[in-house]
């Protein structure tokens, strides 16, 4: 049985600040220093998150708190024609260190959140009873949602010290943001900007299941005269599975720079790494559960024949996302907001089984007998490599014209998206290892020498919008009218190499919105 300890998390954070006059290295002083965009000169429009908070003295923290959020950082000013939350760092800070943006938003109206471990990592997030695959999501500006399952891996996004602000909108969300499933809501997170001044940030987090976690952050503050400023972040985070055998370890990489200047001028590079490995748990029945407890999952030690062995069933997921958020007033009345962006994933979900090396089938042939090296036994003890590969990318950018008392944005989003998955087998050995759980090399093989494989696809897919909406303001400000309209159409397309499958196209769209609102 695995030893418990107490369910209290024991935390430690210290500022190590660089550089003359660094004591006030988080110090902000406008809305764009706690990760919000630009407000720009028309307030109030869809688009609108906060109103603008300028901050004197010296009262932030090194943390990038304020205390200027009402409720905690929970209840920040709301302006827009949406049913939008927004929580600041006043909130997040109070926040353990293995947060994520999931769980920073399960007290707001509307959410519900359920989570298989202590640590947020395989959270179950619905709002207003819509679940993920109805909701959207934007990291930084871009689509950071899975472009199949629709499904999001919030563990992945910026660390906890380095979110800025969360916006979630409930109902019909904002025609500018690039998703096309968000009938439920759109989540959207930022991260802090960088400060104005060199510095750095750490933090050590320690608790039970031997959770351990440590954190850095370096500022560069503005490089000479090139008005540029950045940091870079890293984290390690490792701690036992809650309940059996397994262990996961976190490594995450954040990093921002931005150039600003004259009036409404930003430019912004954003690239977040995560790199996640994890024992997978096994889900008991409730009879399982009152007799095992938590010590009921897959098995510690390994026997031959034995499919439920907890390191042939292992996830290995890498990715890399990167975009490039920017504003720039082309004229006293016209803005132009551009945000390309790259994503990339890949990784393993692996399982196990006994397979049958006499009678098989790739596709709809006859497959054996398979060779499987280091074999001994038929059925041959595997693990079940699904192995898979995704690379996006895109843009999304809009014009804004100030005309008098309104406003019209009008603009485009075009993606990219490609899947590779592809299914394999290894034998497990005496000590139940495997050559290569990625199944690159040592992988079973049908009678003709080919890779088997149950599971093969390649999947691509395009996205196309148009979208144009409209803002007045009417009554002395006191009424606020936006209309809008959005179209986008998706073509998908999958292959596969096995022999005996078809290709398959499909096409979707989405139509307008309408929204008519009332600001006091």
């Amino acid at each position: 049985m695995k030893k418990q300890f107490s369910p209290l998390l024991v935390a430690t954070a210290l500022s190590t600040l660089f550089g003359a006059g660094a004591v006030h290295a988080q110090t902000a002083s406008t809305p764009t220093e706690q990760g919000s965009e630009t407000s720009g000169r028309f307030n109030g429009t869809s688009d609108q998150s906060i109103g603008d908070i300028i901050v004197t003295g010296n009262g932030v923290s090194a943390n990038g708190v304020t205390n200027t959020t009402p409720g905690g950082g929970l209840m920040a000013v709301q302006t827009g024609t949406k049913l939008r939350s927004t929580v600041t760092r006043d909130y997040i800070d109070k926040l353990a260190a293995t947060t994520t943006v999931f769980t920073a938003i399960k007290s707001l109206p509307g959410v519900v959140l359920g989570s298989g471990d202590p640590f947020g990592s395989s959270a179950n997030l619905t709002i207003r009873g819509l679940s993920q695959t109805s909701l959207g999501f934007n990291f930084e500006g871009m689509p950071i949602g899975d472009q199949l399952s629709y499904s999001a891996f919030p563990g992945e996004w910026a660390d906890t010290e380095n979110i800025g602000l969360i916006n979630l909108t409930r109902g019909s969300t904002d025609i500018t943001a690039p998703v096309y499933n968000s009938v439920g809501a759109l989540l959207q997170e930022e991260m802090i900007s960088p400060s104005r001044t060199p510095g750095g940030y750490v933090s050590f987090a320690m608790g039970n299941h031997d959770l351990n976690r440590q954190f850095l952050r370096l500022e560069t503050g503005e490089i000479g005269d090139t008005g540029i400023r950045g940091f870079i972040s890293g984290s390690r985070t490792y701690n036992d599975s809650w309940r059996g055998p397994g262990r996961t370890e976190r490594h995450h990489i954040d990093s921002k720079f931005v150039k600003e200047w004259g009036e409404d001028n930003i430019i912004s590079l954003v690239a977040t790494y995560n790199e996640e490995k994890s024992d997978r748990s096994r889900n008991p029945t409730k009879a399982q559960w009152d007799q095992f407890g938590r010590d009921f999952n897959f098995d510690a030690t390994y026997t031959p024949g034995n499919a439920n062995y907890y390191r042939l069933r292992v996830a290995d997921r890498q990715s890399l996302y990167v975009s490039a958020p920017s504003n720039i007033r082309l004229t006293n009345n016209l803005q132009l907001s551009v945000t390309p962006y790259y994503l990339y994933t890949h990784g393993v979900i692996n399982g196990a089984s006994n397979l049958n090396l006499t009678n098989a089938f790739q596709g709809n042939q006859p497959a054996g007998p398979l060779q499987a090296p280091g074999a001994t036994t038929n059925p041959a003890t595997v693990m079940n490599v699904d192995y898979y590969n995704q690379d996006t990318f895109g843009q999304n950018s809009y014009l804004k014209w100030d005309v008098g008392s309104a406003q019209i944005r009008l603009g485009y989003w075009y993606s990219h998206f490609v899947h590779i998955e592809r299914a394999a087998f290894q034998v497990a050995d005496a000590n139940g290892n495997v050559t290569d759980p990625y199944g690159k090399t040592g992988s079973v093989l049908t009678s003709s020498g080919e890779v088997f494989r149950n599971f093969a696809a390649r999947i691509e897919q395009d996205v196309h919008g148009v979208y144009a909406d409209a803002t007045l303001k009417a009554l002395d400000d006191k009424l606020l009218l936006n209309a809008g309209f959005k179209y986008v159409w998706v073509d998908r397309t999958a292959t596969s190499p096995l022999p005996g499958t078809a290709m398959l196209t499909k096409s979707m769209s989405r139509k307008p919105l309408l929204l008519i609102a009332v600001e006091k």
